[in-house]
């Protein structure tokens, strides 16, 4: 959690220092542009930080209930499963998923490489997500399926939880499909 703190007061004040150093070159000189770039930039970070990173923190931590491997915070997330459905089931399955049940819309379907990709819409809270799927066989039998979520702009560096939901939707999805079958 205090890497995401860390993370965004340094990228969200970076860019802000930028911005507005830039929009102040035009007017000062380059020293004292950037001396005041620095405490706007210093202003900015702060507030993304602690106020929209608790606010981020506060909505993940609820979403994600019991505690679970990785990082809950990043907006990049990951589920690794393994089901007794069998490749092409799975593959279906998932395909169905992602454009009737999440209501994505699909960019990519190669049921020969096993991957799908998907792109939600934007919305108020977020920019949307692209979500990528990757379905491969188990040696062992049924199939090994990659779920990854991640902003589809990225500098995003808040999701309030989207793309921690969405991994978790499709993995449940597909956990209780094979109980059915």
């Amino acid at each position: 959690m205090i890497k995401f703190y860390l993370t965004n007061f340094i990228f969200s004040g970076s860019l802000m220092f930028v911005f507005f150093w830039l929009i102040r070159l035009a007017n000062m000189g380059p020293g004292k542009a950037a001396q005041g770039a620095f405490f706007f930039a210093l202003s900015f970070a702060c507030m993304m930080a602690f106020v929209g990173g608790t606010i981020h923190v506060l909505l993940v931590r609820r979403l994600a209930g019991d505690p679970e491997e990785g990082d809950i915070y990043t907006v990049f997330q990951r589920r690794t499963l393994r089901t007794r459905l069998d490749y092409d089931r799975a593959f279906a399955l998932l395909q169905h998923y992602l454009a009737g049940t999440a209501g994505l819309k699909t960019v990519e379907a190669d049921p020969v490489a096993g991957r799908l990709t998907a792109n939600s819409p934007f919305s108020i809270i977020t920019f949307g997500y692209k979500m990528r799927i990757e379905v491969k066989r188990d040696p062992a039998g049924g199939s090994l399926v990659s779920i990854n979520s991640s902003p589809r702009l990225i500098t995003v560096m808040m999701d309030f939880g989207e793309n921690l939901k969405a991994v978790r939707k499709a993995a449940e999805f597909l956990a209780a499909s094979a109980q059915q079958n």
